[in-house]
């Protein structure tokens, strides 16, 4: 329920008022930054999420309901944008490549295990990259965002039962995948 200043803030804001659009950031601002941080996970991605929606909000001011919960407009706002977020950083192989490179397998502090652990991590996002586009989008999401299978359903527009089935191959592929090259570097006199 909005209180009668609250609406008054909305009716200004409709009509243009920078200032009550500034009041209402501040009032709300927190709220989508954490709801957008808990969903994409990265600061500096939830800080670029929780602007683009107050620019997508100033953007829609002409047909946001004054008698309507702002608020209720400003999660759907902030859900559809971290779900657009979501949906680049699965896309885009550099940030997943980055995010594979600041978790490695191993962290030893010795040059030789460092050394091990970034061949490790190489490897297994060369074999990530073998998957098949969506497959690997839901890996990526699912193990490296850390987004559960329901959200991830919801991102990709599929069912819950075609996230789990995706993941099940994925991991299947990647075992057996890893495996072969492990043998590999067996039979070559290759040190792991």
């Amino acid at each position: 329920m909005q209180t009668k200043e609250e609406r008054q803030l909305v009716a200004g804001f409709i009509a243009g008022d920078h200032d009550c659009f500034r009041q209402l950031f501040g009032k709300y601002q927190g709220k989508i930054y954490t709801f957008c941080l808990g969903l994409i996970r990265r600061q500096d991605l939830a800080e670029e999420a929780t602007a683009d929606v107050f620019i997508q909000l100033w953007k829609r001011r002409s047909v946001v309901d004054p008698e309507r919960p702002l608020s209720a407009l400003l999660h759907k706002i902030a859900r559809d944008t971290a779900f657009n977020y979501l949906k680049k950083i699965a896309a885009d192989q550099r940030l997943a490549t980055a995010f594979a490179e600041n978790y490695p397998l191993v962290t030893h502090r010795d040059g030789d295990h460092q050394l091990i652990a970034r061949e490790q991590s190489q490897l297994i996002q060369q074999t990530i990259e073998l998957l098949p586009p969506v497959r690997r989008r839901i890996f990526i999401l699912h193990y490296y965002q850390g987004v559960g299978n329901g959200m991830i359903a919801d991102i990709l527009r599929i069912s819950p039962h075609t996230v789990k089935s995706q993941l099940v191959k994925a991991r299947h592929f990647l075992r057996e995948r890893l495996a072969e090259a492990v043998w590999l570097l067996l039979l070559l006199g290759k040190d792991l």
